[in-house]
């Protein structure tokens, strides 16, 4: 399966994301945009960008998410965007997350025509945020009548297979994080994402900077503490967030704050760190703040899995995971189907106890001397029905008429429920041993009563694992209808 690395980027009161591997840099704006004659509403102008002159956007108004206008002043951030051989400047407040989702966290969205979306064709589900985050399709912004963007030079071009370049510091981008007190800058190539930290389970063996280990959507990584790898004084307080650094050897998280800044491949050359600041190996070089913000960290992440401690639970918790995904993989699926329909309040049984879905009938054959529940009989392809109206049975008002039936087959013959309305019908993929009955209404002890046609007929029933777990009351209406049918053979 296929995962994107996607930027999170907040626009005033809303997030918007785009593909991590065209954004480049976050800077700030040292001076006043030169406005660009004869252009749309949305576009701010031209700032200076390492030298060279770079075309800018405002995002959130060509959105509709910013009512403002006018200029932006100095002080603002600027995301530096490189699409297709074209650079271009998008205003931001600040960039929130970089995540790696899968393919079924993105879903389409359509108008009434049935197209997609131009600008903003995908949603993104992720359970770090609150809510969804519409994804940007940069080709469609591109395609824009008033959009511009300067030419990248040919030997800037990453996609030039002619070009080798050595991986130098001054070749990498860096995203820049605060932990405590201290900045640490990481190697964009090795960051898998920057996720909202869960719970942390406690180490089950004592090393030094490790903090225990994190679930992060069914993966479990060994969570560290990156000052006390680095030989600062170990964090005093648990972790808001957590960056995933990968590598041949497997993943590890490393316990963080908050997400500062990226900067490009552009920037001011890092510095050399001094011998005497007492820093560990993983310490590579000081990355100069873009503005006048605090220098960085550089993290060596090859001397970081370099750590034996490191590298040991990178390696374990890769095999552990690989087993467990392979044993999951192993196991017996099925698809599991579950009826939701009203009857005065809402109720759930399961697709496989119904013959079949109908229409409520209006023209049946009303029973002159009425047994219990039963209303009358009703003849569907050349099947009698026996109809009950599960709204008088439940004690709920039935006086309206009802708009679908749910036909039953007990073993004695048809019964159909009549109910309000079916409302939905939902799949659930879960491991077929997953289906476990919690309680059922006609267990008896012995002591109790025998319990009553509807009581015998409830459950609640536990599918599916983990966070996919769902718990439902259910109304066994093959149950129902037999305890009915036999109640009234007897009486």
């Amino acid at each position: 399966m296929t995962q994107r690395v996607l930027g999170i980027l907040r626009l005033n009161d809303s997030d918007i994301a785009l593909d991590a591997a065209h954004l480049i840099e976050v800077v700030r704006l040292e001076t006043p945009l030169s406005p660009r004659p004869l252009a749309p509403s949305w576009s701010l102008g031209t700032l200076l960008w390492r030298g060279s002159p770079v075309p800018a956007i405002d995002l959130g108004r060509l959105l509709e998410l910013d009512p403002s206008t006018g200029p932006r002043e100095a002080g603002e951030l600027m995301a530096i965007i490189e699409y297709r051989g074209g650079r271009f400047g998008m205003r931001i407040s600040h960039i929130r997350d970089l995540v790696s989702v899968d393919p079924e966290q993105l879903h389409t969205l359509k108008n009434a025509a049935g197209d997609a979306d131009a600008l903003t064709p995908q949603l993104l589900e992720h359970p770090d945020f609150d809510s969804a985050i519409y994804v940007l399709d940069l080709e469609a912004l591109f395609a824009l009548e008033g959009m511009v963007s300067v030419h990248v030079e040919a030997d800037r071009q990453r996609t030039n297979a002619a070009t080798v370049k050595e991986n130098t510091h001054s070749d990498r981008r860096w995203l820049v994080v605060d932990c405590d007190d201290t900045r640490l800058a990481l190697d964009v190539g090795a960051v898998r994402e920057v996720a909202t930290c869960g719970p942390i389970d406690s180490p089950m063996i004592d090393l030094p900077a490790y903090l225990g280990n994190v679930t992060l959507r069914g993966a479990t990584l060994p969570l560290f503490d990156p000052r006390a790898l680095i030989g600062q004084p170990a964090r005093q307080t648990p972790p808001s967030h957590l960056a995933v650094l990968d590598s041949d050897h497997g993943r590890v998280a490393l316990a963080v704050d908050r997400v500062a800044t990226l900067t490009g491949s552009d920037q001011p050359a890092p510095l050399p760190v001094s011998p005497s600041a007492g820093y560990a190996p993983a310490v590579s070089a000081l990355v100069p703040a873009a503005d006048e913000g605090k220098d960085a960290l550089a993290i060596d992440h090859h001397e970081l899995f370099g750590n034996l401690n490191v590298n040991a639970l990178a390696r374990l918790h890769t095999r552990l995971d690989t087993e467990a995904r392979q044993a999951r993989e192993q196991r017996d699926w099925q698809r599991f189907a579950f009826v939701h329909f009203r009857c005065g309040g809402d109720y759930v049984t399961t697709l496989d106890q119904l013959e079949a879905v109908d229409s409520a009938p209006t023209d049946y054959q009303k029973s002159s001397h009425p047994a219990g529940p039963f209303l009358g009989a009703w003849r569907r392809q050349d099947r009698s029905v026996s109809l009950v109206d599960l709204r008088a049975l439940l004690g709920i008002d039935s006086s309206h008429p009802a708009n679908h039936v749910l036909v039953v087959e007990t073993g004695y013959g048809l019964v159909g429920f009549l109910v309000d309305y079916l409302r939905r019908i939902e799949y659930v993929e879960a491991p077929r041993e997953s289906f476990t009955i919690r309680w059922r209404g006609d267990a008896v002890d012995g002591a109790s009563p025998e319990p009553s046609p509807v009581k015998a007929a409830k459950r609640l029933i536990s599918v599916g694992e983990g966070d996919k777990r769902q718990v439902m009351a259910l109304l066994c209406l093959q149950t129902l209808a037999k305890r009915l049918s036999e109640a009234g053979s007897t009486a």
